[in-house]
């Protein structure tokens, strides 16, 4: 013969079922009218499944809404249809990879995906020149004027380039050159710039007796007057220690390349410098220090 034994929560606590909900709690009280589920007490909580993230994200087809909390990385993660979201001391918002957190000391950071791109400029008119191979300062459309580098002659400027406090320590940089010609090309033709440089970080020595190199080598428009940049510079990956940290300055020479294959017939004006860097944060914590 087969026994039923039914063991009522009442000899555990006091629960009450209602057609809305359900309480439990330890005075008898209803649930609230919102809840299919409500718990209280004064001096204990909820514990939810608790297993290491990697065994939340091998959870077989996970409802919208489960929750369960990760052991290794002291958070819960809830999943919201496609991806498992965490909530943790550090409020998070996005994916668990690409995603937005405040840290405890309340500083925004950009992990994954979620960080984003800025530029560095230096603007034509702040570069320097030093007086044998300058470009000429000629007119560019009416009365505008802008620096004019020469087919025949290798011509150069010079500046410096400090990293803000709000780059991702470490990552690559990609530098890139604005410019414009008069005449149009013929669609074969060319200019290249060529950036060398010494970068150091605070503390450290700008090492080496020869600069650094990279370059860029843009087609010219068919158009006149086309507001053109080098898509296709070659990236610059930082030394470790040495070069990757914010306020780390690079010391510039740019020119363009006048013995580049098929290289434009004509002047090329110059119209800035930029660097394009990844930011991960938006500044740092302390004055020298990420």
């Amino acid at each position: 013969m087969k026994r039923i034994f039914v063991l009522s929560l009442s000899t555990l606590l006091s629960a009450a079922l209602f057609s809305q909900g359900v309480a439990i709690n330890e005075d008898g009280s209803s649930p609230d009218a919102s809840a299919m589920l409500d718990v209280q007490g004064a001096d204990k909580g909820i514990l939810v499944p608790r297993m290491t993230y990697a065994e939340i994200a091998a959870i077989t087809s996970p409802a919208d809404g489960l929750l369960a909390y990760a052991t290794d990385s002291a958070a819960f993660y809830f999943y919201d249809g496609s991806s498992w979201g965490k909530i943790a001391n550090q409020f998070q918002l996005g994916g668990s990879t690409d995603y937005s957190e405040f840290e405890f000391d309340g500083t925004l950071v950009f992990n994954g995906n979620a960080s984003t791109w800025e530029d560095i400029q230096v603007p034509g008119f702040s570069v320097i020149t030093q007086g044998s191979a300058d470009p000429d300062l000629e007119i560019f459309k009416d009365n505008t004027r802008a620096y004019a580098f020469d087919d025949n002659t290798e011509q150069e400027v010079f500046f410096t380039v400090q990293l803000p406090h709000s780059m991702k320590q470490g990552s690559t940089i990609y530098p890139h050159v604005h410019f414009s010609t008069a005449t149009g090309g013929s669609g074969t033709e060319v200019v290249r710039w060529v950036l060398e440089y010494f970068w150091a970080n605070i503390d450290q020595v700008y090492s080496g007796a020869t600069a650094s190199t990279a370059a860029g080598t843009e087609t010219i428009a068919s158009n006149a007057y086309t507001h053109q940049v080098t898509k296709s510079f070659d990236s610059i990956t930082p030394g470790a220690g040495t070069q990757d940290k914010i306020s780390s300055i690079l010391i510039c020479r740019l020119y363009r390349d006048v013995d580049v294959a098929n290289d434009f017939t004509g002047d090329v004006y110059f119209l800035q410098f930029d660097i394009h860097y990844e930011k991960n944060t938006t500044g740092s914590r302390l004055q020298f220090i990420k």
